[in-house]
């Protein structure tokens, strides 16, 4: 491929790329939203421990569920100066006047008030909002984020943003009438990958995490103080708070793999057939038909779990031999049993394949 194509190819799936990331102030991981509001939240502030204790636990102990601590508030609605109401969101002040407090739990800025059970009701949406994730597309979104940079788009700009700074990943368990927060590994922690960008791209600040050996405290300070020794703007600064809450990232990935790997997709036979006149695929599945099926079975060397009629099986063994094509068909006419049957004869001999679906329920 001449070196003019190239650079065209390139640019073309930069463009591509580019339209995976999200900069826009509707993306949570860039304008995460900390208000009140006066109805249930979907996401919660963890009151007790503060961030730094939080980090160490996390560092220091093998300790793997925090349970959630419900308690009576002071308060059920707040009123500000415009007479807006909100939700009464306690401080721990607040939380050890009138409850018994213990250092072993979590406690968040939310509980219950006489017959309300504001905790319980947000931990169920947020819980709701990541299973459905998990079950629809398999992708984890929900996080305990520690540390948020607070910045604005310009100078002359009075819209205060607040942008989590990293991010733990976390499941949410309920056991009779209590939650609990799982931690899965304190090594998972991940930066804001939108955030990186963003500070990148708008104000050329270098916010790349860069991961050693210093205890989680360490880390978290000295990455705060990387970010904020190359703003210019000195109304930014970083809020130490611990939020959990859901962010997707998954697009955001998906461009961190197309950036890593641009030079593996130019060279690919599959890419050089989409933009390309030459294609390179192997597409004659002429070579097992209705006529000769028979004869091109081994019944020896077939692993298939399903049962599988003809048309079935001519899609079957051109897979089996590398071929390119679209398997298509009106509902009910054995797609997904094919599928299932072609992952099968690939896997008996040891080769790989990529299944990419939309929805976790194709998979199942």
């Amino acid at each position: 491929m001449d070196q003019d194509k190239n650079k065209i190819l390139i640019k073309n799936i930069n463009n591509w790329k580019s339209k995976l990331l999200d900069l826009g102030m509707k993306n949570k991981s860039l304008n995460f939203n900390i208000k009140t509001t006066k109805t249930i939240s979907s996401k919660i502030k963890i009151v007790y421990p503060n961030l730094l204790d939080f980090l160490k636990s996390l560092d220091t102990s093998s300790k793997e569920s925090y349970e959630i601590s419900n308690y009576k508030m002071l308060n059920l609605y707040s009123t500000d100066a415009l007479k807006n109401q909100t939700l009464f969101s306690s401080n721990l002040e607040d939380i050890t006047k009138n409850n018994s407090f213990y250092k072993t739990k979590i406690y968040t800025q939310f509980g219950y008030y006489e017959t309300k059970d504001i905790l319980d009701l947000t931990l169920k949406k947020i819980y709701k909002i990541s299973k459905t994730w998990k079950d629809e597309y398999s992708i984890d979104v929900l996080y305990l984020a520690f540390g948020f940079l607070k910045w604005y788009e310009a100078n002359d700009s009075n819209e205060t943003r607040y942008a989590p700074l990293l991010l733990l990943p976390v499941e949410l368990k309920k056991s009779l009438n209590t939650w609990s927060i799982q931690i899965k590994k304190a090594e998972n922690f991940i930066q804001n990958e939108a955030l990186v960008k963003k500070l990148k791209n708008d104000f050329d600040i270098d916010a790349e995490l860069n991961l050693n050996k210093d205890d989680l405290i360490n880390t978290y300070k000295s990455y705060s103080e990387q970010i904020l020794n190359q703003v210019i703007d000195k109304r930014w600064e970083i809020i130490d708070d611990v939020y959990l809450a859901n962010f997707d990232f998954s697009r955001i990935n998906i461009y961190k793999d197309i950036e890593a790997n641009i030079n593996n997709i130019v060279a690919s036979d599959f890419f050089k057939a989409i933009v390309d006149q030459t294609n390179n695929l192997d597409n004659d599945i002429s070579v097992v038909n209705e006529n000769n099926l028979d004869t091109k079975l081994n019944i020896l060397e077939q692993y298939k779990i399903l049962d599988a009629d003809s048309s079935q099986e001519i899609a079957i063994q051109n897979a089996i031999l590398g071929k390119s094509f679209v398997l298509q068909g009106p509902p009910g006419t054995g797609k997904s049993q094919t599928i299932t049957n072609i992952i099968t004869e690939l896997i008996s001999r040891g080769k790989k394949f990529y299944l990419l679906l939309k929805k976790t329920q194709l998979y199942k």
